[in-house]
């Protein structure tokens, strides 16, 4: 491997509210601050799968393909770009599919996302009370990005 990382793992039970979801995120960043890193050092990624599903049908892709092509691009960061497009292809995605979901996966801010899009409401209220968090973030500057 050519590169290393380290997961952190927390759970929340009994509430599934946005509230509990930015509080996880203050745990996790607070922690990694306290262990001495920057935040050069960190990237955050908020994803949200309902937001992801929504998107994926909206351009055309089956409901019954959504878990073949999430566990594609799960694997997106790890495989040529060529070899991504092909295993696209392999569980039945078009040229315009493949094409659509490789501008929807770039996006990387929540106001691209069209409004009522199943998740977006919740995924928008969980960035604003982060961003109310600035006791322990100086500056959200990287921390808002909105990574697929």
């Amino acid at each position: 491997r050519l590169r290393e990382f380290y997961q952190f793992g927390t759970e929340v039970y009994g509430s599934a509210q946005p509230e509990a979801e930015a509080d996880i995120i203050s745990l996790i960043i607070d922690s990694l601050r306290c262990f001495g890193l920057k935040k050069t050092d960190i990237e955050i990624r908020i994803n949200d799968r309902q937001v992801l599903e929504s998107l994926v049908i909206g351009i055309g892709i089956q409901r019954t393909k959504i878990t073949d092509v999430v566990r594609v691009i799960d694997k997106k960061e790890k495989i040529p770009d060529a070899e991504f497009v092909n295993e696209l292809k392999k569980i039945g995605l078009d040229e315009k599919q493949v094409k659509e979901l490789k501008k929807t996966l770039a996006i990387t801010d929540i106001s691209e996302i069209p409004d009522g899009t199943p998740g977006k409401e919740n995924l928008a209220r969980v960035l604003a009370l982060l961003k109310q968090k600035k006791d322990f973030i100086v500056d959200m500057g990287e921390y808002q990005r909105f990574v697929f």
